[in-house]
């Protein structure tokens, strides 16, 4: 195998300084800053509207209210009553986004800003993160620039947006690439060349330290993200046992594999700690099929994004999109222009052999992740034994930091060559272009947040369940109708999951029926009492010292009129009407006083 240096020095840069270390983030950061108001329109007042209103973000939104009103997100008294939500049976590792949620939750209470700022910062973290890993292999401070802005603005990002925030937080994907291109050097991390020339283990060698920090933080940036890097770290291994056979590389990954595996189960604890105790409760059962489902398509990478700015690329995408292909998140996969064009050059670097090592190696992994992940790929197999891992479309962002990067690698010969011909002006004028298009092609209007209507459907909201709390005690427990399970209801007419989590999002001293976990005591209480005759179901829940039933009429086919006839009849009581006409709310106080 060549000699040639896997990782360079950026071409025609002198030697590091502050500011020369200092400004390429500043530059990073400022333009970050610039293009997430273009693409979102943003000012201070919209920052405090929600920029999503509607299915996982108001699952997210309630965990985030959570963890203001409780400090963690395991346990939340004011949901799920009379038993309260205990989220043990939902494992998840993301305990690297929780711990930066609630830093911003030590400045502000307000859940909707703390979302919201949660979600711009990862913006600004992809960029740096990126911008360093460029930098280090060896592309030049402009280009690397460039390249930062065009990864941290992947449609993958602004198309996940707040309603997927933890997959949202990708910032440590270009990290942990890094840290794959390093297992294939000739000396790996943990190991460098002492005062004797000869290669020597060292602890605290710094790629070591750097490898140490990646995986731990991998491991606790969400499930997805961990078995993806495991997965090419085992290729590294692989690739190094057939075609260069190094004891220390191999050792070294397999080290790696291990810490982010413990990371992961260290996350996971809780939850295997409490389902030992309390017995098994699958709440999120996966088949195999899914993983045909929800698989990666190269078609979806290359085509342009929904709603395309240019009209004939917004044509031809719907054409494909309107052709009866299972079309779901999948869609998020799409590269953009100047990433499909790096995707090609890995596909052509792996067949025709060109190209130095790190292309080749970038080619190799690329491929590995198609190899996965691609529908009736190995994720099929995989599926029959470990079906929970079902969604392998999202290994699209790592697919999408190869390709950005074999792009960056042409574009910055490219400009390399233009400055030693002196002409910078073209090179940078050239460069700026490039960044200006990019960002034009992977982005839409149509990201851009509906806020006049998600301020309106907020508004209602609140000005509903401020107008509850005036008229209850403080504490009261709120009946919430119809009954849904929770997580990951399908829906019921136009009611949509996780939409009963309004009311508990607005309030500040209610406690709500919505949310236990199914399968547990609490949510097969609340589905038996939900399925009593009205007169019934009344008796049953002023016993359980419930003050109030909640409607959402948009969980039945007569918008909840004969529901709310019976209530009526029994109570004889007319309803609190919300501003925009979907919910309604009893007080049972006077019939809970006749009652007794």
């Amino acid at each position: 195998m060549s000699k040639e240096k896997l990782i360079k020095k950026p071409s025609g840069e002198g030697k590091p300084s502050i500011l020369n270390t200092v400004l390429p983030y500043v530059v990073s950061a400022v333009l970050t800053f610039v293009f997430l108001l273009a693409v979102f329109k943003l000012d201070l007042n919209k920052i405090l509207i929600p920029f999503q209103y509607s299915g996982d973000y108001l699952f997210t939104s309630s965990a985030v209210k959570g963890i203001i009103e409780n400090g963690w997100y395991f346990n939340n008294p004011f949901l799920g009553t009379p038993t309260g939500q205990i989220m043990f049976d939902y494992p998840n590792s993301d305990v690297l986004n929780i711990i930066l949620i609630k830093i911003i939750t030590l400045f502000t209470h307000n859940w909707v800003l703390v979302i919201n700022i949660y979600f711009l910062l990862t913006f600004f973290f992809t960029a740096f993160t990126s911008l360093y890993v460029f930098k280090k292999l060896g592309i030049t401070t402009p280009v690397s620039i460039a390249g930062s802005l065009l990864y941290a603005f992947i449609p993958y990002h602004v198309m996940r947006g707040v309603g997927q925030l933890f997959l949202s937080a990708y910032f440590m994907i270009p990290l942990a690439v890094l840290v794959l291109l390093w297992l294939f050097e000739d000396i790996p991390p943990f190991y460098k060349k002492n005062k004797k020339g000869k290669i020597a283990f060292s602890l605290f060698e710094k790629r070591g330290l750097i490898s140490t920090v990646t995986c731990l933080f991998i491991s606790c940036s969400g499930v997805y993200y961990s078995f993806f890097v495991i997965f090419l770290m085992f290729i590294v291994s692989m690739i190094l046992l057939v075609r260069k056979k190094k004891l220390k590389n191999i050792a070294v990954t397999i080290c790696l594999i291990a810490l982010i595996g413990l990371g992961v189960i260290a996350n996971l604890s809780p939850s295997i700690y409490y389902q030992k105790n309390k017995g098994p409760n699958p709440i999120t059962v996966r088949n195999a099929i899914s993983s045909e489902i929800y698989g990666l398509k190269i078609i979806q990478m290359l085509l342009p994004i929904d709603t395309h700015r240019i009209s004939k690329l917004n044509k031809f995408k719907e054409v494909y999109s309107e052709s009866g292909f299972i079309i779901n998140e999948n869609r998020c996969a799409s590269l953009g222009l100047y990433s499909s064009l790096g995707f090609i050059v890995l596909i052509f670097a792996l067949l025709g052999g060109f190209g130095g090592l790190l292309l080749q190696n970038l080619s190799r992994l690329n491929a590995s992740c198609l190899v996965l992940a691609l529908v009736g790929g190995f994720s099929s197999i995989i599926a029959f034994i470990f079906p929970q891992i079902r969604a392998y479309n999202r290994i699209s962002i790592i697919i999408a930091f190869f390709s950005l990067l074999a792009f960056l690698m042409f574009i910055d010969k490219a400009f390399v060559f233009l400055r030693e011909k002196s002409l910078n002006k073209l090179a940078y004028s050239a460069l700026l272009l490039i960044l200006i298009f990019g960002i034009y092609d992977q982005t839409s209007r149509e990201f851009i947040p509906n806020y006049e209507f998600n301020q309106k459907e907020y508004e209602s909201d609140r000005s509903f369940v401020f107008n509850i709390e005036k008229s209850v005690p403080t504490g009261s427990k709120i009946f919430q109708l119809p009954y849904m399970y929770f997580p990951e209801h399908p829906g019921i007419v136009k009611l949509c999951d996780y939409q009963l989590f309004r009311g508990y999002l607005h309030s500040k001293n209610l406690f709500w029926s919505y949310g236990a976990i199914k399968g547990r005591e609490g949510d097969l209480l609340l589905k038996r009492m939900s399925s009593l005759p009205v007169d019934v179901l009344l008796k049953e829940i002023a016993k359980k010292g419930f003050n109030g039933v909640y409607i959402n009429r948009l969980g039945y086919e007569d918008s909840g009129a004969g529901l709310e006839k019976e209530i009526i009849n029994v109570l004889g009581a007319q309803p609190l009407v919300s501003l925009n006409k979907n919910m309604v709310f009893f007080n049972m106080l006077d019939y809970n006083k006749k009652l007794k």
